[in-house]
């Protein structure tokens, strides 16, 4: 029974991480279908001038950008802030290794904001350094980190 529920716990403490994964994801966007490869969200004045919409759209869109950056910055954050403790808590000493399918996904998305060294990408540059820096102290994370390291140097 004990296990039964510790799976469950791990289940749902997985699928919590992974929502605010997609939360901090929000200001990222995709090249392509099929290219797994990410970039920064520009500015929203650059992304107006790309689509040359009219001034009453754009209110509305940039009022959801300014709201999905400001979502992306709180992901982070509380991603600092608690998931080296989930981990700790949910997953036993003999479980760790598990944590990297989890971290795997997570450190490639933020890493995309830590390369990115555009003024309004600060604060979310700032944030994923720090909540880098908070993981990679524990030693399940040098698995999952040293991919994202690898792919960076070959960059």
């Amino acid at each position: 029974d004990d296990t039964k529920s510790r799976r469950e716990l791990q289940e749902v403490t997985v699928k919590l991480i992974e929502l605010t994964t997609e939360i901090a994801s929000k200001s990222l966007s995709h090249n392509s279908w099929f290219s797994r490869k990410s970039e920064v969200l520009p500015e929203y004045n650059e992304l107006v001038s790309v689509k040359k919409e009219d001034s009453e759209d754009s209110s509305s869109d940039e009022e959801n950008y300014e709201g999905n950056n400001v979502y992306t910055l709180q992901a982070i954050y509380v991603l600092n802030e608690c998931l080296s403790q989930i981990i700790d808590l949910v997953y036993g000493s003999e479980e760790k290794d598990k944590a990297i399918a989890i971290l795997s996904p997570l450190i490639s998305k933020i890493s995309v904001y830590i390369r990115n060294h555009a003024y309004h990408n600060m604060p979310n540059s700032k944030a994923s350094a720090a909540l880098l820096s908070s993981i990679t102290d524990y030693q399940y994370c040098r698995k999952a980190w040293s991919k994202e390291l690898f792919e960076a140097l070959m960059d």
